[in-house]
């Protein structure tokens, strides 16, 4: 069987439209595959936005609790000032004023005996 050349083009014209279609058929797959990515990546920055964003909200949160400690702390060492605070006025120096002091401990009471941490009770 011989070829003619009508058939040959015809051949030829096919071979051409299947390699174009092909080429697009990879074109087009190639495309789809970087829009993938791409939002695949889009999604990745939207976390990493939103992990930046979260930061600054984290660092006031802490910053507030520091302040939070600092005047806790400044109010429990003021406290500590005033309890362990004796003003003793020598002009008026004698026994009463000696038996009314709030911080003064009372005999036998509050006293630990050995080594055990007991408390004697009056």
């Amino acid at each position: 069987m011989k070829i003619t050349k009508r058939q040959s083009t015809l051949l030829l014209i096919g071979l051409v439209v299947i390699a174009i279609l092909w080429v697009r058929g990879i074109y087009n797959r190639t495309v789809e595959k970087d829009e993938a990515i791409a939002g695949q990546w889009g999604q990745v920055e939207t976390a990493y936005q939103r992990r930046g964003d979260l930061i600054p909200n984290l660092v006031n949160t802490v910053k507030g609790y520091a302040e939070h400690e600092r005047e806790t702390l400044t109010e429990v060492i003021e406290a500590r000032a005033k309890a362990t605070n004796v003003s003793i006025d020598p002009s008026n120096l004698n026994p009463q004023a000696i038996q009314g002091c709030p911080g003064r401990a009372q005999p036998g009471t509050g006293q630990a005996h050995g080594g055990r941490g007991e408390i004697s009770r009056p």
